[in-house]
């Protein structure tokens, strides 16, 4: 198949290309008459426009880039369901890029987003300062951790709101002992949220301990075996987030104790995907869709003033999910 070219539909039109490109682009006056027939000769031709000539020339690809650290986690998966989604709508599309939380890798994936032409940069990887690299474009975090906020759009989940959810849920119950389930506090995020935890349970008179499960064991499989078989005498876990919990529910009727009136299991999170699922467990939900929908129309807004909005920090609230 030969594709017909600009020069092409200004030969028959009998215009030169300039006039073509002002109609088709809607810049400087071009009559109606002559518009109408450059439009047929579009069509006739089945004329495509450069698309990549057309983003050089308006300095726009209408490309965001999206970095996020897995797909695996659901509360990413519909995070970014929902930027896509929002972000489409406006004529925007993303750039999908799975990096770990690698502060060299980070680097190197913000560079190689700069160089294919982006207008803008969503990132949830955030264990480092931002460098220089996205200066000049605007950014948005997705979470909190160890950010420079002087040059943020931030949207994040309170962890003291989480903490005194949390507490308010065991206390409800009366409960006796509560293991909390972490991962490496090396990643901040892990290490703000226990905190937020640790202090709203050392307020109260409720026994916990504390049980690390290992950032590759994203299901909660191992840990949840490892559970049952270091801990003992406890009625409430506070799992890691809902996959860790729905182990943890799983595990508990194969051994035939009884969730929730034995075992209260409070999962984090609050994907769709696993409140479709019926389980017993309740969820201190992040409510995923909500930032996602928070963290795109940030994104339009900041692409259509052309501006990095400095030092924002925007609270999505949780919500609790019986």
């Amino acid at each position: 198949m030969i594709l017909s070219s600009i020069e092409d539909v200004a030969k028959l039109v009998g215009v030169s290309t300039t006039t073509v490109s002002r109609a088709l682009n809607n810049k400087s006056y071009v009559s109606k008459k002559t518009k109408q027939k450059i439009e047929e000769a579009v069509k006739e031709l089945n004329y495509v426009p450069n698309k990549v000539a057309k983003s050089l020339s308006s300095k726009r690809t209408n490309i965001v880039g999206v970095i996020i650290p897995s797909i695996i986690d659901p509360i990413y998966s519909e995070e970014i369901n929902t930027i896509e989604k929002v972000l489409k709508e406006k004529g925007v599309r993303i750039l999908l890029c799975l990096c770990p939380r690698n502060s060299h890798q980070y680097e190197l994936e913000l560079k190689n987003m700069l160089n294919s032409y982006i207008d803008g940069i969503i990132s949830a990887v955030y264990d480092f300062p931002v460098t220089m690299a996205e200066e000049n474009v605007p950014f948005v975090q997705l979470g909190g951790g160890k950010v420079d906020y002087s040059r943020k759009v931030n949207v994040i989940t309170d962890d003291y709101e989480v903490g005194q959810a949390a507490i308010k849920l065991i206390e409800k119950g009366k409960h006796k002992k509560v293991i909390v389930q972490h991962g490496p506090l090396s990643l901040s995020e892990e290490q703000d949220r226990l905190d937020a935890i640790v202090y709203a349970l050392n307020g109260s008179e409720v026994n916990y301990e504390l049980q690390l499960v290992d950032q590759d064991d994203p299901y909660g499989i191992e840990g949840t075996q490892n559970l049952f078989k270091d801990f003992k005498d406890f009625d409430v876990v506070l799992s890691r987030n809902d996959q860790n919990g729905y182990q943890v529910v799983l595990e508990a009727q194969r051994r035939g104790i009884m969730v929730p009136s034995e075992l209260k299991v409070i999962g984090y999170g609050g994907s769709q995907f696993l409140a479709n699922m019926n389980s017993p467990m309740t969820t201190i939900s992040i409510n995923p869709s909500k930032i996602g929908n928070k963290v795109a129309e940030l994104t339009i807004s900041m692409l259509a003033e052309d501006s990095k909005k400095k030092n924002q920090q925007i609270s999505v609230p949780i919500s609790i999910i019986n």
